[in-house]
């Protein structure tokens, strides 16, 4: 059940590692090894995940991107009016 939110993870190694419950929101995981990873509820919204090696990791029930809330978390104040 950790937090890892915001986090910068790239290049590391989780094989094997159980990430049940783990909040991995906008987190870095460019070219990191989640090979054989147990994800169960792990949350996956908007992670970097290029080169990433997810092979053999358990994502079934992993929580995807809510495309909600990464509208909300892209949402900018409109310019003031002159």
């Amino acid at each position: 059940m950790a937090q890892l939110t915001d986090t910068t993870a790239n290049a590391c190694r989780f094989d094997n590692s159980n990430l049940t419950y783990v909040d991995l929101s906008n987190a870095n995981l460019s070219q990191s090894v989640l090979a054989g990873c147990e994800l169960h509820r792990c949350n996956l919204h908007n992670i970097i995940e290029e080169d990433t090696d997810w092979y053999k990791a358990n994502r079934n029930e992993a929580l995807a991107t809510d495309p909600k809330r990464l509208n909300a978390q892209q949402w900018q104040k409109p310019p003031a009016k002159r």
